[in-house]
């Protein structure tokens, strides 16, 4: 079974910046976008990015950031039956080159179900009172499905564009032979489509009467006979005359055209919704990738129509991913609520309206995607929330996150004598100050944003005395926490330079290698007085004290020197410093010296009296 488990788009419509949604499971998506914040951009990328797959589609970049490439890639997994994931693939659909044109997303584009509430008027909201809604259905609907219980093999589009091409485009006259051969299949085309309409339309009953308990009212059909008409004023007015009327029954009694005049428009939309569910389900039951993605169907919807169409998605749609995403966040909550026994296969997220500062001062929207509701997703949402912002919770909260993951993403050792526990209400001013300290010896690039956002520890602190600020003040002194926090704790070069560092220990012996030549060497014993952390860099800036030096000259052991610990004169402030000032001495004496760049190679490390080369440690 295969399922989407991570989404990321990169200036990408509405998206500007990059952003990352995780469905570390492939569960289904409920998402709450206000307007204006990228719900629907979300929507057509996912609807394109199928599409791409079948017919070359033109990707559409943030019109703010047009000079960068953009990208809507997707991760699908495949699960075993015990839900763990064999394998993965990134597909993506950019502007500078897409990899999704292949058979799996071809296969999952011909069967997956893009509907938004535009699509959903097409089907009841039409000028007459009982439309045709033959092209819907099946030049549009079903425009892949392929009737193979009438021993068809083509799709119902393939099916019509035949018909079309040698009845009118192909033919000369009404002689043509190709015009001949395809009237001979207006017939088996129209077999087709009965069998068809008969299947989708006990479905929506099934669902009508299961799931809406509408005992009373039945929905059947009236298509026309399916014939070719040589209208008056030549070939140019032929056509193929195609017409499917709806038919509902309410007791037993037909209420005609005028039934909309008999039902509400909740009644009307979830028809409509039913009829569409139908016409998916009918899709080939392949062990391929479906996906079924709603835009906002539900809002002429009252609850007592909304809960049976989550039923229906519920139970009959299991082994598909469902996104459902509404500006109603009152029905957000709903299909929280309703999936909340079932929370191992749906996950929630929520897109506000944000705003980002662009090179030339001006200043544009982007969206701002809360996931999960950490603490860092509810300082955004109330940072960022245009209804009912409240900065000094946003404070609040960026305060517990950065206690929280400072604490995670830096080496644990840092903390181990550090009592930050009993102290609470400077406990995020002593983490920053041992964060600021690390990050200032061992990643001088980091070193600016660290300090711009320690900066803004008294509002974090303090949150309440910005009240006597100004709201926009507080407001943008905030953003800028969040901007820092996007550019250190939620950059991946950061994290990733943090997880290198290796911890060593403090008042540890290491050893220095000054290797002379094949014969002879010459080795310095130091003792660290801090903590030592390295990566395949450098190890971090530590005092250290040289307590014994010996050489090895001509494969000649010399006698060592050993030196008294509080008055050695040999001390320096790094291991670096310390490899580069030894070799300039041993350079004066032996000028055939080459010194080495990865000294890494040359530390020892002593464990038990033994000392074992540092990559190994």
């Amino acid at each position: 079974m295969h399922r989407i488990t991570k989404i990321e788009l990169e200036n990408c419509r509405a998206y500007y910046k990059n952003y990352v949604i995780n469905l570390e499971r492939g569960q289904n998506l409920i998402i709450y976008g206000e307007n204006g914040s990228g719900k629907s951009s979300l929507f057509k990328s996912f609807n394109q990015f199928f599409e791409n797959s079948i017919n070359q589609q033109i990707f559409t970049k943030n019109i703010f950031n047009n000079s960068i490439n953009g990208k809507i890639e997707l991760t699908f997994s495949e699960f075993d039956e015990y839900s763990k994931i064999i394998n993965s693939n990134n597909l993506k659909f950019s502007n500078s080159g897409s990899n999704n044109n292949v058979a799996f997303i071809k296969e999952a584009s011909l069967i997956s179900g893009f509907l938004d509430y535009t699509d959903l008027l097409k089907i009841y909201l039409k000028s007459e009172p009982n439309p045709n809604l033959f092209d819907l259905i099946f030049n549009i609907l079903l425009s892949e499905y392929i009737p193979t219980q009438a021993g068809n093999s083509n799709s119902f589009k393939s099916q019509y564009d035949f018909l079309i091409k040698n009845l009118i485009t192909d033919a000369k006259t009404r002689r043509s032979r190709c015009h001949q051969l395809a009237l001979t299949k207006i017939s088996a085309y129209k077999s087709s489509l009965i069998l068809t309409l008969d299947s989708i339309f006990e479905l929506v009953n099934n669902y009508l009467s299961k799931y809406f308990k509408l005992t009373d009212l039945r929905i059947e059909y009236i298509l026309k006979d399916v014939k070719f008409e040589y209208a008056s004023g030549g070939k140019s007015n032929w056509f193929l005359d195609t017409d499917l009327r709806l038919k509902i029954l309410k007791n037993g009694q037909n209420l005609g055209d005028d039934y909309k005049d008999f039902l509400n428009e909740a009644r009307l939309s979830s028809f409509a919704i039913c009829l569409y569910l139908a016409s998916l389900k009918l899709t080939p039951n392949q062990d391929v990738y479906k996906l079924i993605y709603f835009d906002d169907i539900f809002i002429g919807l009252d609850t007592a129509n909304r809960i049976p169409i989550l039923k229906i998605l519920k139970d009959e749609f299991i082994d598909w991913q469902i996104f459902i995403s509404s500006y109603d966040k009152g029905f957000f909550e709903v299909c929280n609520n309703f999936f909340a026994d079932n929370r191992d296969h749906w996950k929630s997220i929520e897109i506000y309206v944000g705003s980002e500062n662009l090179y030339n001062g001006s200043l544009i929207d982007i969206p701002i995607v809360v996931e999960n509701k950490t603490d860092l997703d509810k300082a955004r949402f109330y940072l960022y929330n245009n209804e009912n912002p409240d900065y000094p919770a946003a404070a609040n909260y960026f305060r517990k996150y950065l206690e929280d993951t400072l604490l995670k993403i830096f080496p644990k050792e840092l903390f181990r004598t550090s009592d930050l526990e009993q102290i609470e209400g400077y406990k995020l001013t002593k983490i920053f100050r041992i964060c600021n300290d690390f990050v200032e010896k061992n990643l001088v690039a980091y070193k600016t944003d660290f300090y711009s956002l320690n900066a803004y520890l008294f509002i974090l602190l303090h949150p309440l005395s910005h009240y006597n600020k100004t709201l926009n003040t507080f407001k943008n002194d905030l953003k800028d926490v969040d901007r820092l926090i996007s550019n250190l704790l939620e950059n991946q070069l950061f994290i990733e330079s943090l997880k290198s560092f290796k911890f060593i220990g403090r008042n540890i012996r290491i050893k220095l290698d000054f290797q002379i030549n094949q014969y002879s060497s010459v080795y310095y014993e130091f003792i660290i007085k801090d903590s030592l952390f390295f990566n395949d860099n450098c190890s971090n800036k530590v005092p250290l004290v040289c307590v014994k030096y010996y050489s090895t000259i001509n494969k000649r052991n010399i006698e060592p020197k050993k030196l008294n610990y509080s008055n050695s004169n040999i001390r320096y402030n790094s291991i670096e410093e310390a490899y580069s000032g030894i070799s300039v001495l041993i350079k004066k004496r032996y000028r055939f010296y080459e010194v080495t760049e990865n000294i890494l190679n040359k530390i020892s490390i002593e464990k038990d009296g033994i000392f074992t080369a540092i990559q190994n440690f």
